[in-house]
């Protein structure tokens, strides 16, 4: 196998619940890249937008070295043209939709703070009609559609589409094993 070279500028796409952010956490580790997670750029206290969200993407698309995981359609436009590697983590709905569910039953129990000193709550994003939950498996096809259209529109980058965790797993300890 030819020696791996290592990408300076990194972005994880894909939907809520097929991690990105622990991805993000691994390969931050292991190729030694400042990681953003943009979830914490976007959303500010009260999960309220804040302000300044597309300056800092900006300038982070600028540096050489980062990694970003978020699907941000401002920082995608920011991010896609300045991308060595993307990494589209093109999972099933199903599990997407029983990874949101278990994540935000341990976070609403736990009452785990996010960015910002957001929480999560059972009802906000399981049960109401705006719920993270819904909107997931509502919007899974037509993210699918979006992402594969960027794919087509930036050549210029390394995608690496993964369909499921234990491809994920292969795929990590191909290139950087632990």
């Amino acid at each position: 196998m030819p020696a791996y070279k290592a990408p300076g500028r990194v972005l994880i796409v894909g939907g809520s619940g097929a991690g990105k952010s622990t991805l993000a956490r691994q390969l931050s580790t292991r190729l030694q890249l400042p990681a953003v997670e943009l979830d914490a750029w976007f959303w500010g206290p009260g999960w309220r937008r804040q302000d300044g969200f597309e300056a800092r993407v900006a300038a982070l698309a600028q540096d050489e070295r980062w990694l970003a995981e978020g699907c941000y359609g401002a920082a995608l436009r920011l991010l896609l043209p300045r991308a060595d590697l993307v990494i589209w983590l093109d999972y099933p709905r199903g599990l997407m939709a029983w990874r949101i569910a278990r994540r935000s039953l341990r976070r609403a129990w736990r009452r785990e703070a996010l960015a910002n000193g957001n929480r999560e709550t059972l009802r906000g994003t399981l049960f109401s009609k705006d719920s993270l939950l819904l909107w997931a498996w509502r919007s899974h096809d037509k993210r699918r559609a979006e992402m594969a259209a960027l794919r087509a529109a930036h050549p210029h980058a390394a995608w690496q589409v993964l369909s499921g965790p234990a491809q994920t797993a292969r795929w990590l300890g191909a290139i950087l094993p632990a």
